[in-house]
């Protein structure tokens, strides 16, 4: 599939063949704002690369300013209903906004947004969910063919900012069935030029979020459909974006870090490997953040953590690194070849240490 045209939110391009960016939402309130740039920091560290912030009135526009001086990653703001707030939003420096043409009060607004993002040269993403649709062509969301009813609001949202000159547009349509967000994103894809943002709307909690949208996310960018994304979660939003990333490295879309690799356990495993997982893909997390993307070693992409020695270096002889445990004591292996055994207490620290000794190399 070709790609779609591109646009550029701050610093991070969307369309045109760019890497597939993940975004994210703040939960803390704009009048917070200590609490929304600590949350902010908090989701660039994890690898979000675009936030989005609600702005439900003009009241919160002054805290929406002091955010924009200090927040660290390009801001998109999400405007519902008051094309006017959309306005205002733009003229105090967002990056981008998020707004459904067909459900501002004033439709005449869109004439005024559309002028404010161009003489700011920022992009409108056309967005919209199965419970924020009208009921159009005797279709309704809980028909048999919901996908039709947001497919034909997105064009149209999309054709009302055409028919103004304007064509910096990302597109998205959710909804919180997996099989209709298919549908949905195949049938843009093979109608619009845009950029498309993915992703499942009110999919849940953690588990089931992250099960949703790897489904959703892995036969859409699969079949290259899809240029920016959100895992929404109901829950702390640093867990969307590592979830994000888990997805795109799993598709080997993108490179952040290392894979990790453990496996299920079983009546041979002799330590606790759940809390020794845990502890590596915290390091894993902590490592990409103090080396930087740009300097994490290309040899060391996937790091195994294995429960016994039958199922390390044999079943996870293609890992890049790994540690197989034994009662007290760890192989550290690369590649399927043994290089040393360490007391199964230091062998978290030793994976670190020999990760790290391999990007000091390339520095």
């Amino acid at each position: 599939m070709p790609s779609s045209a591109a646009v550029t939110v701050g610093s991070v391009a969307i369309g045109g063949g760019a890497p597939v960016s993940i975004q994210s939402m703040l939960t803390r309130p704009l009048d917070d704002t200590d609490a929304a740039l600590e949350q902010t920091e908090a989701l660039r560290t994890a690898g979000c690369e675009i936030v989005r912030v609600a702005l439900p009135g003009h009241s919160v526009l002054p805290a929406l300013k002091a955010y924009l001086a200090e927040a660290v990653l390009p801001v998109v703001a999400d405007i519902h209903f008051d094309g006017r707030l959309a306005v205002r939003a733009i003229e105090a420096g967002c990056h981008k906004i998020r707004i459904n043409p067909a459900n501002l009060q004033n439709p005449g607004t869109l004439t005024d947004i559309v002028a404010a993002a161009k003489a700011n040269s920022i992009p409108i993403r056309v967005g919209l969910n199965s419970g924020s649709v009208a009921p159009r062509s005797g279709i309704r969301p809980t028909d048999d063919n919901p996908a039709a009813l947001l497919v034909d609001a997105a064009l149209d949202g999309v054709r009302s900012l055409e028919k103004l000159g304007f064509h910096d547009i990302v597109v998205s349509a959710k909804c919180p069935d997996v099989t209709q967000t298919i549908d949905i994103y195949r049938r843009l894809a093979a109608t619009l030029p845009y950029p498309l943002h993915l992703g499942v709307t009110a999919a849940g909690g953690l588990r089931q979020a992250v099960i949703k949208h790897g489904l959703a996310f892995g036969v859409l960018l699969g079949e290259g459909i899809g240029d920016t994304m959100r895992v929404s979660v109901t829950g702390d939003p640093v867990e969307e974006v590592r979830a994000g990333w888990d997805i795109l490295r799993g598709l080997g879309r993108r490179r952040r870090g290392a894979v990790m690799i453990a496996c299920p356990t079983c009546g041979r495993t002799k330590v606790d490997l759940q809390e020794i997982a845990a502890a590596v893909e915290s390091a894993l997390e902590d490592l990409v953040t103090e080396i930087g993307e740009e300097n994490w070693p290309d040899d060391i992409r996937s790091v195994a953590v294995m429960g016994c020695i039958v199922n390390g270096p044999g079943e996870a002889a293609a890992a890049d690194i790994g540690a197989a445990f034994e009662h007290k004591n760890a192989v550290i292996f690369r590649k399927g070849d043994i290089l040393e055994r360490v007391p199964a207490a230091s062998a978290v620290a030793k994976l670190v240490s020999l990760i790290e000794e391999a990007a000091s190399g390339i520095r």
